[in-house]
């Protein structure tokens, strides 16, 4: 594939993602994870095998996360991502 080509179609996924609800979550690794869930949640990606999910946790424990963030930053937050890593379950048991 050329540079050329392969640019257009980078192109093409920011326009695709700047007009549905979809979010991209980039972790570190020069990988990227497209998530369609867009309401306030956070991730985990397992160190091992690299697989990302998500973790549910009860709106108001997100609501008082985002609010005590707010009210300890002297600036304006506008967007969030918090991850959490370790081991997946499956890369867990398989340590043991």
């Amino acid at each position: 594939m050329t540079t050329t080509k392969f640019s257009r179609q980078r192109e093409s996924i920011k326009d695709y993602l700047s007009t549905t609800s979809i979010i991209k979550v980039s972790y570190g690794n020069g990988s990227d994870h497209f998530d369609g869930n867009v309401l306030p949640h956070y991730h985990f990606i397992c160190r091992n095998c690299s697989a990302i999910e998500d973790i549910s946790m009860p709106k108001e424990a997100v609501e008082q996360f985002l609010h005590s963030a707010d009210e300890n930053f002297a600036g304006t937050i506008e967007a969030s991502s918090t991850y959490f890593y370790g081991l997946c379950k499956k890369c867990s048991e398989n340590k043991h």
